[in-house]
């Protein structure tokens, strides 16, 4: 009921805005308009879920049970974040700043032998699903009933917490908890912090700011339970994977050692190509080759950002390259370094200069960040040199979106007679849509 109520009211207030001379440039803009004249003040959070964008099933994120649809990584953690972002109705809502959070977060992922945690518990409202009668619509826009009796809110709740690194080196690590990296809107306080971190039933007890020592001694995939018990007697459970792998794939499993120099940190680009009368923007960082010491691309390998919700400039990093790189050749649901070699067709890794695409806004059309991967492409074509004689093509490998966006981008090229000269087009985790 509460999802047929919804749409058909997005559709009849998307009908009379379009009808209107008004600002929607942004989204925000559109909600702030749609939600104007509504009493506020019953939404006692300042975060409503109808406002924003939930980029996650949030009710499986109560802290209530554990089950397969709320395991939670740094990625998912970073969506949930930034879903409550979104629905900031009002200023009060105690929400940090994303580019914050972000820088918060890189700092915590350069830890060497200890892996930090996030949290979030926070409170938020949505819209009663049996409020129909509570509402109406005009001229685009929503208003209370007056003299309602019932108030059409629910109250719900957020709770998470992912680690900052999930994959390791078998060996000693230690599980590190701090008040500054658990954020949340509620008066609750800890009492308590309890950590399985192996998944079999055994809590020790963490307290904050006090590391726990583990000991990963076995390559597997450790399912991690969180137990937080507050002040009042409350108790929030959440879990998530750390990938343990053996000693002796340290070399194929760490990507990151595989590359050298850095010298292009956030170059910018802007596509050569309007969508809808606007040009995406996103900057690209290029990683040579361990043994590339030209400091001139010679083999591409070109890796496209997925979809980010909580996207940063260029002033404050590249939101998943910490998280991308080190991984990108592991399969982090079961640990297994993954074959690229061979029968993937991407040989030695090691030999590549990656090029790594960043995306201004990780949330924008399909469409526009196509048009600026598609003028990267055309830099990496015109920037690379001959490489024992041979000018290499292209190897791009997308990201969730990434493969979206890439799929969109060559396609396109095609159809222009641009010569995308890409070799291999690696989809990861992205969405294959098949018309009949």
């Amino acid at each position: 009921m509460k999802k047929i109520f919804l749409i058909s009211l997005s559709i009849l207030l998307i009908q009379n805005l379009n009808a209107q001379t008004i600002d929607t440039s942004t989204y925000d803009k559109k909600m702030d308009f749609i939600f104007q004249h509504i009493d506020k003040s019953q939404i006692t959070t300042g975060l409503l879920s109808e406002y924003g964008i939930d980029f996650m099933k949030l009710n499986n994120f109560t802290g209530s049970s554990l089950n397969d649809s709320n395991y939670t990584s740094l990625s998912d953690w970073r969506m949930l974040y930034g879903s409550i972002y979104s629905m900031q109705l009002q200023q009060n809502s105690a929400v940090p700043a994303l580019a914050g959070i972000n820088t918060q977060v890189d700092q915590l992922n350069t830890q060497t032998n200890t892996i930090s945690f996030v949290g979030l518990y926070y409170k938020y409202n949505s819209i009663n699903a049996n409020a129909s009668s509570l509402f109406y619509a005009s001229n685009g826009q929503l208003y209370d009933v007056v003299g309602r009796t019932q108030n059409p809110y629910d109250n719900n709740e957020l709770f998470a917490f992912a680690p900052t690194v999930q994959t390791i080196v078998a060996g000693t690590t230690s599980f590190l908890f701090n008040n500054s990296n658990i954020y949340s809107n509620t008066t609750a306080t800890i009492a308590q912090i309890d950590v399985d971190a192996f998944g079999n039933g055994n809590y020790q007890t963490v307290g904050l700011g006090t590391p726990l020592s583990v000991d990963y001694s076995t390559a597997a995939t450790y399912n991690v339970v969180v137990k937080v018990t507050y002040s009042g007697g409350t108790i929030k459970y959440a879990h998530t994977k750390i990938i343990v792998l053996a000693q002796t794939n340290t070399s194929n499993s760490n990507t990151a050692a595989k590359f050298g120099s850095r010298p292009i940190n956030h170059l910018d680009i802007t596509a050569s190509k309007q969508y809808l009368g606007i040009a995406a923007q996103g900057d690209i960082t290029v990683d040579f080759a361990k043994n590339n010491t030209t400091r001139q691309i010679k083999k591409p390998l070109i890796v496209v950002n997925g979809f980010d919700p909580v996207a940063k400039d260029r002033n404050t990093g590249t939101s998943y390259l910490a998280d991308i790189v080190p991984n990108m050749d592991n399969d982090l649901n079961s640990g297994a370094v993954i074959p690229l070699n061979g029968t993937n067709g991407l040989d030695d890794l090691d030999h590549y200069d990656l090029i790594f695409v960043h995306w201004w806004n990780g949330t924008d059309y399909i469409q526009r960040n196509a048009y600026l991967l598609e003028s990267v492409i055309q830099w990496v074509n015109a920037n690379k040199v001959s490489n024992n004689g041979v000018i290499e093509q292209n190897v791009i490998t997308g990201f969730s979106m990434g493969g979206l966006v890439v799929r969109y981008a060559l396609r396109d090229m095609e159809l222009n007679s641009l010569n995308h000269n890409c070799r291999l087009f690696i989809s990861h985790d992205a969405l294959l849509i098949v018309a009949s």
